[in-house]
């Protein structure tokens, strides 16, 4: 896959009733017990070929690894994870950070592709992600607002 069907794919809207993505676990669990089901859900969803599920799942790994706050931390949680599964989710939480619903509206894009991207393209990906949903939202306002900011009359 080119960094320009990525791209594509990336930025594409589609219309969906809802893209609120949900983690495998429960605000209410422990630390340990949200990693084990992260693991699992993105071991089931790869060995499945659920190609969103695994996507949401290496999504919150990562969001996991990132919130960790302490290096101790980090270090422990890591050691109990490949060094695959620890770079798709790295990966996947860096591409879609910016805008995580955006992952229900891919349609071709895998974990396995975001795992082979180079850093650079990948921090490029996420740059021009970012810019789509920044120019979006400044339509959005466009439309719904006058040009002080004051609600247009439809008149």
């Amino acid at each position: 896959m080119n960094f320009e069907a990525i791209l594509s794919d990336i930025t594409t809207r589609l219309l969906l009733a809802d893209s609120t993505l949900y983690p495998p676990y429960l605000d209410t669990m422990t630390k340990d017990e949200k990693f084990k089901a992260l693991i699992e859900e993105l071991s089931r969803a790869i060995q499945l070929k659920n190609r969103k599920g695994a996507l949401i799942n290496a999504y919150f790994l990562g969001k996991f690894f990132n919130d960790l706050e302490e290096s101790i931390q980090k270090s422990e949680y890591r050691r109990k994870v490949t060094a695959h599964y620890y770079r798709i989710a790295q990966s996947t939480f860096d591409l879609f950070e910016v805008a995580p619903e955006q992952i229900m509206h891919t349609q071709i894009l895998t974990v396995q592709v975001i795992k082979r991207l180079h850093r650079n393209d990948l921090l490029d990906l996420r740059y021009r992600l970012l810019n789509y949903f920044v120019g979006t939202q400044i339509l959005v306002d466009e439309n719904c607002h006058g040009e002080n900011g004051d609600e247009s009359n439809p008149q």
